[in-house]
């Protein structure tokens, strides 16, 4: 393969600014510094031809998930490549005109049908288990309020050293559900087009635009009763503990996380020699203490930005800092338990 079909995108040490507003999946066993998974190629029509040599590997990767899941590899739906005008649009009008950011040339699906699947497959794809996993994003545990409440799983698997692919994980009674629901998503998509700034749209169309998005999310909250897929949902809380001691002298940001499908209840920090998120449920004994002097509750801004200070300091010690936006820098407060 020759060189320019490379990314010329050279590794820079210095990472670009962090959206603290924006949603991260800040799930156990994913990055703590949000990863940007790019492909290594750059003009579309080559990676659209890898796209159609290399589906076979995403079936391979997509029949071991079901394996290990205990799913049936007939849930599996066979890998589509996008095609060319499609893809062209797509870099055009929501890549920055960069087609090395797009990463489902190739898709494949994987179906399920309760939510034990659902667990298996987020255990098996989680970046601390698996290698080839680029991204991992999980709206079972916290659900898409982009797209109001919608649930799925978007897995960016490493095929090889060229092509990143797409997998999603549907629950295929959910998805059902959805398939009445066309027409609103088209009412919703064709006020957006027309309108792309919403809150510059003649007030009557705001009104319908916001009363279609609430219908769409009532949908999704009925399909996720229906289904059991709420006890999936993940609720935190963010923390600071002063851990000062003869032999340290750091915080540690945490959050607990809980949920209801097992009564889970964990503690989750930022591992910053792995740069993972892990469970370290030790720190549940300090907020369970009343009165607590050494734990404060601060905002998931905070949270965010101090834990992925921590990893880049200790992992990039000679780099820049990390810059973030829309950071809202709260004064921690002491813990009050009742």
């Amino acid at each position: 393969m020759s060189k320019s079909q490379l990314s010329r995108t050279a590794p820079s040490i210095s990472h670009p600014p962090i959206d603290l507003g924006r949603n991260f999946f800040t799930v156990v066993g994913t990055p703590v510094i949000p990863p940007m998974p790019r492909q290594r190629l750059l003009e579309i029509n080559e990676l659209i031809k890898r796209a159609k040599e290399t589906w076979p590997n995403l079936n391979r990767a997509m029949y071991a998930a079901c394996d290990a899941a205990g799913i049936d590899r007939q849930n599996i739906f066979r890998p589509a490549v996008k095609k060319e005008p499609r893809a062209r649009q797509k870099a055009e009008h929501e890549m920055g005109g960069q087609p090395n950011l797009i990463t489902d040339f190739l898709r494949g699906t994987i179906y399920v049908e309760n939510d034990d699947q659902i667990l298996a497959l987020a255990d098996h794809f989680r970046p601390s288990n698996n290698s080839q996993t680029a991204l991992f994003v999980d709206n079972f545990a916290r659900p898409d309020e982009s797209k109001q409440g919608l649930r799925r799983m978007k897995i960016i698997t490493k095929l090889d050293d060229t092509i990143l692919a797409e997998i999603m994980v549907i629950h295929k009674g959910f998805q059902e559900g959805l398939r009445g629901t066309h027409k609103l998503y088209q009412a919703v998509r064709d006020i957006e087009s027309e309108h792309p700034v919403i809150n510059a749209a003649p007030t009557e169309t705001q009104q319908t635009y916001h009363d279609l998005q609430a219908q769409r999310r009532n949908v999704h909250d009925s399909l996720a009763a229906e289904f059991n897929l709420s006890s999936l949902e993940e609720h935190r809380k963010y923390y600071l503990y002063d851990c000062k001691t003869p032999d340290t002298q750091d915080d540690i940001p945490f959050m607990v996380v809980t949920r209801e499908k097992g009564n889970l209840m964990i503690a989750v920090r930022a591992d910053v020699k792995g740069g993972m998120y892990v469970i370290d449920n030790s720190l549940l004994d300090q907020i369970s203490e009343e009165d607590n002097p050494n734990i404060m509750d601060i905002s998931r801004e905070d949270f965010l930005r101090l834990s992925m200070e921590k990893v880049h300091a200790a992992q990039q010690p000679s780099a820049r800092p990390l810059e973030f936006l829309n950071s809202r820098v709260e004064e921690p407060r002491q813990l009050q338990v009742a």
